[in-house]
Formats: C-alpha cells, sequence, structure tokens
C-alpha cells in the first residue's frame, strides 16, 4: 500500500478550490439579460429587475415574469399551454403565439444553453 504524499494533498487541495472557486464565480443564475422575441420584435429586459412584463405575439399577449433572476411564463393565449408548464427556464417557448425568451450572460461567447 502506497503512503499518501505531500504532494498528492496539494493537488487535491488546488483542484478543490478551483472547484469551489469557479462554481461561486458563475453562480446559479446564467445570465444577466433576458431576451423575448417574437416574429415582429425584439425586447430587451435586466434579469435583476423582478416584475412581471406582456409581450404581444402572432395570436395574443404573453406574460412572464422575472423574480429572483429567474423567468416565467405565467399566461398566454395559446391552445395547449406548454410554455406555461416548462416552469422557470432558461429558454420558454410558445410556438403558437411566436414567443421566444431565453437568458443571457454578459459573458462573450456564452449563453445559458452553452453553461
Amino acid at each position: 500500500m502506497q503512503k499518501i504524499k505531500f504532494g498528492d494533498i496539494l493537488v487535491f487541495l488546488i483542484v478543490l478550490a478551483s472547484g469551489i472557486y469557479f462554481f461561486y464565480r458563475t453562480g446559479t443564475s446564467y445570465g444577466q439579460k433576458v431576451f423575448v422575441h417574437t416574429s415582429d420584435n425584439e425586447y430587451e429586459y435586466s434579469l435583476n429587475e423582478d416584475g412581471i412584463y406582456k409581450v404581444e405575439g402572432d395570436i395574443g399577449i404573453t406574460t412572464f415574469e422575472i423574480k429572483n433572476k429567474r423567468v416565467r411564463v405565467l399566461d398566454s393565449p395559446c391552445p395547449n399551454k406548454i410554455c406555461i408548464n416548462q416552469g422557470w427556464d432558461n429558454v420558454l417557448v410558445c410556438m403558437p403565439n411566436q414567443v421566444v425568451i431565453e437568458t443571457m450572460s454578459n459573458e462573450e461567447g456564452f449563453d445559458a444553453v452553452a453553461k
């Protein structure tokens, strides 16, 4: 049986500290902005400002909520309400109303899907 050497412990501690650092650096929030795309327009909201917002889609108004740096659809005129059942997510899609809601990071080259 081999003994654990000082170098092994040092490497383990460096890897552990790096993991903890990157975990807290990225946090639990994937983005800083919310982009809402409709067939006619594009809107931008801050993920840091809680609120309830409405956008006009192809068949009516979609209502969504930003709260605690997360986003969800509250109401939509679509028949099957799949967008509402998606819950809190980084990308929300209402196909019948042609509304896509996504969170995006301020970091260059990364978005909520890439993380």
